[in-house]
């Protein structure tokens, strides 16, 4: 996410050993096309186009089927992802919302992170763009540094536009200090460099950026309804994007785990002997973390490595997985 290429609002997420998920630039109708989730009843003026398809079809059809996890203690199914983004939808709706920044601050080590999920794809919805606020002694700043006007959080105390959920109360806020500002055309969600080459900038990542994305790696993965995807990146980093959509574009699995977690020198027994993680991506640095101990990683069939460069102990790591049969990108 720190390359010149993401600077000018591209979607960088892999380096050159991830160049077998490259950029689908054939499929124009997908390079055109918008990552949303519209029903007619709420944003007529987005018309119909491929990308619907990424995510819509499986969250409109009734299904008790396991959408997301949070560790082993709550899940969402496909249908309640779909309820929570209608509802949220509705929300942003009556305030409003379209063709703006919506920020978003969800705890990263609680259960209240599932509802990420289903709250970006409302913001999607509604011809908006995301911004995740890590720090929430920031959001204020974070928010009036991109422009915006309403953030979604977990609120305390309750606020008057808020939606109840068995994961916990969402709550649309309302800066009155800040005016609406139109985002450019095409904008998906908003992204801050790490400013360690420079100032941190803000980055305006665009839908015809993600989506050949997601429809490649999908392909070169061979995601199925079978599989279970390890959100690995944090919400600051947009290969989690990916992730998710990637996940629910083929009906699949998606594992989420506290942030605190992920320093634990049991985290690979946590990833494939008990939640059976089949798909990984990752930097070298989270590999070697899971590579510390000797866990059989048996269940997992794919590993994308990217965004660092790898060092002698994830090479051989690398080497390890590919000789057991492991795709590695």
């Amino acid at each position: 996410t720190h390359s010149h290429d993401l600077e000018s609002a591209h979607l960088s997420t892999h380096s050159q050993d991830l160049v077998s998920a490259q950029l689908s630039t054939n499929n124009q109708e997908l390079v055109s096309a918008h990552l949303s989730i519209p029903s007619q009843d709420l944003v007529s003026a987005h018309h119909s186009n491929p990308s619907h398809e990424l995510v819509l079809g499986h969250l409109t059809t009734p299904s008790h089927d396991p959408a997301v996890y949070y560790s082993s203690s709550h899940l969402l199914t496909y249908s309640e992802v779909y309820s929570i983004c209608t509802a949220v939808s509705q929300l942003l709706h009556s305030l409003h919302a379209e063709g703006e920044v919506v920020c978003v601050h969800l705890d990263e080590n609680t259960p209240e992170i599932l509802l990420y999920i289903p709250v970006i794809l409302a913001i999607i919805r509604t011809g908006s763009a995301f911004y995740f606020i890590r720090d929430r002694d920031r959001i204020t700043a974070e928010a009036s540094r991109c422009r915006s006007r309403l953030i979604i959080s977990c609120p305390h105390p309750p606020s008057p536009h808020q939606l109840i959920t068995n994961h916990g109360t969402v709550s649309v806020s309302i800066l009155t200090a800040n005016t609406r500002h139109h985002l450019p055309p095409d904008t998906c969600y908003l992204i801050s460099t790490s400013g360690t080459t420079g100032s941190s900038k803000l980055v305006y990542v665009t839908n015809s950026s993600v989506v050949p994305n997601v429809m490649d790696m999908k392909k070169q993965f061979s995601v199925s309804s079978e599989d279970l995807l390890f959100l690995a990146s944090p919400l600051t980093f947009d290969p989690h994007i990916i992730e998710i959509f990637v996940s629910l574009s083929a009906g699949a699995r998606l594992l989420v785990l506290p942030r605190t977690s992920l320093t634990r020198g049991d985290i690979a027994r946590e990833l494939f002997i008990t939640h059976h993680v089949t798909i990984m991506q990752c930097t070298p640095t989270m590999l070697e973390r899971v590579g510390q101990r000797e866990v059989r990683t048996g269940t997992l069939r794919v590993l994308a490595v990217g965004g660092e460069k790898c060092s002698d102990t994830a090479r051989k790591l690398l080497v390890k997985l590919w000789k057991q049969n492991v795709a590695i990108f």
